[in-house]
């Protein structure tokens, strides 16, 4: 008898069908393995939106009682401090008025002032951070901040440029963005941040306390209208609180754990 062959009409083995079909539940597998891999990142993304809110908690009552606590605690070193960032304000304001005529000393009295109030504002921040924290410290830290001046030009740029652009495209874009990068000034100085580093980590930090920031802004109205009571004399003490609960508001969206 003759031996039949074992190929098909078309000359084509079994064995090879057996080769596609291993082929086949490779990438299967590699099909599971990538399915896996998406649910995996997503549910580590829950886990950290879900440590993210609970983080986020944010109790602007007690932000408002630990400013006026720390205040307290310190209210000669905030008052002169106060008082030397307004004194700065009123002697530009004169600089400017005694140069009206002369455009290029106007240019120049510009550039210097913007200068002293970077460096004051980076001041006052280190030291507000410091009390926040109940470490010493001493008015002359409030021009010590040299080293983080350009990271903070560079990063009120790209804020202003942002927010506008928000303003310019619509009105509610521009309020959100507002409120979303706003936390970039106290990165740069606490978390020695680079600007774009510091508005992408305050956009992650205001996830979900956007609105909260605006809640604790409205309570800080009335304390700046108790401020102009008494002849305008209590302004010297709203300026400290209410700089003082934006402090508490960081440090408590990057986790800091904050109670009276």
């Amino acid at each position: 008898m003759e031996q039949k062959n074992e190929t098909n009409p078309f000359g084509i083995q079994s064995e090879p069908q057996s080769s596609e079909n291993n082929s086949l539940e490779n990438k299967s597998d590699q099909v599971e393995q990538v399915a896996q891999s998406v649910e995996d990142q997503q549910q580590e993304a829950e886990s950290a939106i879900g440590e993210s809110e609970k983080r986020e908690e944010v109790d602007v009552f007690e932000i408002l009682s630990l400013s006026w606590k720390k205040f307290k605690e310190n209210y000669k070193l905030l008052l002169a401090i106060t008082l030397f960032y307004i004194a700065v304000r009123i002697m530009e304001g004169m600089t400017q008025k005694s140069l009206e005529e002369n455009s290029l000393g106007i240019l120049l009295a510009a550039i210097a002032s913007g200068v002293l109030n970077v460096l004051i504002t980076i001041g006052m921040v280190q030291i507000l951070l410091k009390i926040s924290r109940g470490v010493q410290a001493n008015f002359g830290e409030i021009i010590g901040g040299g080293k983080y001046f350009w990271r903070f030009i560079g990063a009120s740029i790209l804020y202003g440029f942002i927010v506008i652009a928000g303003y310019i495209l619509l009105i509610i874009p521009g309020i959100i963005w507002q409120y979303k990068y706003s936390m970039f000034s106290y990165l740069v100085i606490d978390k020695d941040m680079g600007p774009i580093e510091a508005l992408k980590e305050s956009g992650k930090l205001m996830y979900g306390n956007k609105w909260r920031l605006f809640f604790l802004q409205l309570l800080m109205i009335p304390v700046v209208i108790a401020g102009f009571l008494f002849f305008g004399v209590g302004i010297f003490v709203a300026i400290p609180v209410i700089t003082l609960m934006s402090v508490f508001f960081y440090r408590t969206v990057v986790g800091e754990k904050v109670t009276i």
